[in-house]
């Protein structure tokens, strides 16, 4: 399905890549050097993915790693997905398709190629009982729908203070948002009793966030 739609607005020439590595020791006491690639657009920071773990054991094998990968990236059609403080108030708690995160890519899809009439996304970064789509674009007269799994999701970013990222797993993210949306119409002392004192203050309200969307990594569901 993919294939046959034209590039319409991708922002892949307008992210710069930039490397960051750590050292890591784990608790066998083996030190590994893991890299994370940071994504701009302009001064903002957009993106951000970690490397595999425990697999370079010095920084030029870790270097190497990362410059292929983002020569991977910079091949593919990547989309800046911004999640604005409007997607976050008009989103609806536990809806995989109405959530903030649905709505900051149904704001976006039609420069993917992607009617509204035709598509829409559905996202479920985790699940209950079941295992959880992550995010879906769906075909509503048909059943070429693709996906990007749930264990592929690309982290949030919400901003950057000198070298410290704020960063954050898709999971995380719509957990917390769920949770708040679920607070939104309750007391403080209704959600005390449902959730227990242990949970503090109720949750608080997400920050807007991006992530970068890597439109040729989405497969099909059949697959």
């Amino acid at each position: 399905m993919v294939e046959d739609k034209t590039e319409v607005g991708a922002d892949t020439s307008k992210i710069a890549f930039r490397i960051r590595t750590r050292t890591v020791e784990y608790g066998d006491n083996r030190r590994f050097i893991e890299y994370a690639v940071l994504m701009f657009r302009g001064q903002k920071l957009v993106g951000y993915e970690e490397g595999p773990r425990r697999e370079a054991l010095d920084r030029p094998s870790a270097l190497k790693m990362a410059r292929a990968r983002i020569r991977t990236l910079a091949s593919h059609r990547l989309y800046v997905i911004n999640i604005t403080r409007q997607n976050i108030t008009d989103g609806e708690a536990r809806n995989c398709n109405t959530c903030a995160i649905s709505q900051a890519l149904w704001d976006n899809q039609e420069r993917m190629g992607f009617s509204k009439y035709e598509y829409n996304f559905e996202v479920s970064p985790y699940a209950a009982f079941m295992e959880p789509r992550g995010i879906v674009l769906c075909e509503k007269f048909g059943d070429n729908d693709i996906h990007l799994s749930a264990d592929a999701l690309p982290d949030m970013v919400s901003g950057q203070r000198g070298k410290v990222v704020f960063n954050d797993s898709m999971e995380h993210w719509a957990m917390n948002f769920d949770d708040w949306g679920d607070s939104r119409y309750m007391s403080l002392a209704e959600w005390r009793e449902e959730h227990g004192y242990e949970d503090g203050e109720r949750p608080y309200r997400p920050c807007p966030a991006s992530f970068v969307l890597d439109l040729d990594a989405m497969k099909p569901c059949k697959e």
